[in-house]
């Protein structure tokens, strides 16, 4: 009976979520059911037993002492239970903003016709706004409060305070900066995904844009600036988005950063991918700006994408003292069950890259293989090692069960091709005659055209 709903939400709750929540239950304002007193305190007393299976007989028994078991009943608890989890979560973010209860409550100070009080509590609420920090849930906030104190002031019949303007520029702000914000996104994940989207109204924001005195607001110009770059692959654009992504960056709100954050990096990345090879250091910047503010980790723990794509960053600039430090420091910040084979790969590429094969090479046979993505890139990696120090019979075996694993890993995807291309341009790498010319130039123009190759650079390399 694991699989119900509500056994979930529990199991999900922290301990400081479970403490409060028992004082949330045991209130008689928030619950009037004893019966979902008494569930609560079973599945947590049952719940601490490690893979406990929940029995209906037996919680019914607890739950209703001495009564005939009725599931009907008792599924009416469960949801009578649930209901208040999810009131109680909800009341915990309302919580997590002073703004939000200062301004609803001058709302009800505006319906009960108590101007002091109202007033008061508009002060709070500009206040506590004033130290938020920049981004759309602020714009939202600036603009309902604005369109309360214009309500409060039509109710009094005072026009004069009746500043709709104020109201109707917040509101543009707001808006405004909310739409961009969505196109940069939509732009950034059609550059992944193959996806349409309907935007007819968008252009018309931006030819209103340029030039307007809106693009000095942080919000509205870096979205401007962002989006013009990932959907015009403009430099001049991108200039601008980094330049406002630096200066804001400490006083902006930390999801919103984050996102702008690693769309800056992935058109670095792109240009990178494209031959623009000075954009490797404005990447490398990009995730040291994210390091030093924190944007790069969520709940204390760091992707292993991101670890990994920092390390390759630092090592194409040959900062090899900084990597080293990199992987040693935020090895701890991984997720526990990629934690070792991360931090091994990516110590074997500073090696590989640092020509250090001896130490490299050890490294790579630590991977876990239940992390087959990483997998795969240690297998890319030995692959090169074996050919660039001439272990021929090694490469032989490495190239036959490479294939092997790549047909029975069939959750790779459309990656599979990019594999099986390098694997294949290896195998001709290996029979192609050096003194043949026209050979050469034959394979490396196939290289060069092939869109689905992997380590296309380091193949060209061969070459040479």
């Amino acid at each position: 009976m694991n699989d119900n709903k509500l056994f979930s939400l529990v199991k999900s709750l922290t301990g400081v979520e479970k403490r409060e929540l028992h004082y949330f239950l045991g209130s008689p304002f928030f619950n009037r059911r004893g019966e979902v007193v008494l569930l609560w305190k079973y599945l947590l007393g049952q719940g601490k037993a490690e893979g406990e299976v929940f029995q209906k007989e037996k919680i019914f028994a607890a739950v209703f002492p001495g009564e005939a078991f009725d599931d009907r009943r008792l599924r009416y608890v469960f949801s009578f239970l649930r209901e208040r989890i999810e009131w109680f979560l909800a009341y915990r973010q309302y919580d997590k903003t002073a703004v939000l209860p200062e301004l609803l409550l001058a709302s009800a100070y505006r319906q009960m016709g108590l101007e002091k009080h109202f007033r008061q509590a508009v002060r709070r609420a500009e206040k506590e706004v004033g130290e938020m920090p920049q981004g759309l849930e602020r714009g939202h906030l600036v603009f309902k409060l604005h369109f309360e104190k214009y309500v409060f002031s039509e109710k009094q019949k005072r026009s004069r305070e009746n500043n709709l303007q104020v109201v109707h520029d917040s509101f543009d702000e707001y808006i405004i900066a909310g739409k961009l914000r969505l196109a940069c996104l939509m732009a950034a994940q059609q550059a992944v995904v193959k996806m349409e989207y309907d935007s007819s109204f968008l252009p018309l924001i931006i030819n209103w844009l340029e030039g307007s005195a809106l693009l000095e607001q942080p919000a509205i110009g870096m979205y401007y600036h962002c989006y013009l770059a990932l959907t015009e692959n403009d430099e001049k654009h991108f200039q601008q988005f980094r330049q406002r992504l630096e200066k804001h960056v400490g006083q902006y709100d930390a999801t919103e950063m984050k996102d702008l954050l690693l769309m800056a990096v992935n058109f670095c990345i792109r240009q990178v991918n494209a031959g623009k090879r000075h954009f490797i250091e404005a990447a490398f910047d990009l995730y040291k700006l994210g390091l030093e503010n924190g944007l790069l980790t969520e709940g204390g723990l760091m992707s292993r994408f991101t670890y990994k794509n920092i390390v390759a960053l630092a090592l194409g600039l040959e900062e090899f003292d900084w990597a080293e430090r990199f992987v040693a420091d935020w090895q701890p910040h991984l997720e526990k069950r990629y934690r070792e084979s991360s931090f091994h790969f990516n110590l074997a590429k500073l090696y590989f890259t640092k020509k250090d094969y001896p130490r490299a090479m050890p490294l790579l046979a630590q991977v876990d293989d239940s992390d087959f993505l990483l997998m795969l890139d240690a297998k890319v990696l030995l692959l090169k090692m074996y050919y660039e120090t001439g272990e021929w019979d090694a490469l032989d075996s490495l190239l036959a069960s490479f294939k092997t694993y790549l047909r029975r890993k069939k959750q790779i995807g459309y990656h599979e091709e990019h594999y099986k291309s390098l694997l294949r341009y290896t195998s001709k790498l290996l029979k192609i005659n050096r003194f043949d010319k026209a050979q050469i130039e034959r394979l490396r123009s196939e290289i060069e055209k092939n869109e689905k190759v992997l380590e296309r650079g380091w193949l060209l390399e061969q070459l040479l």
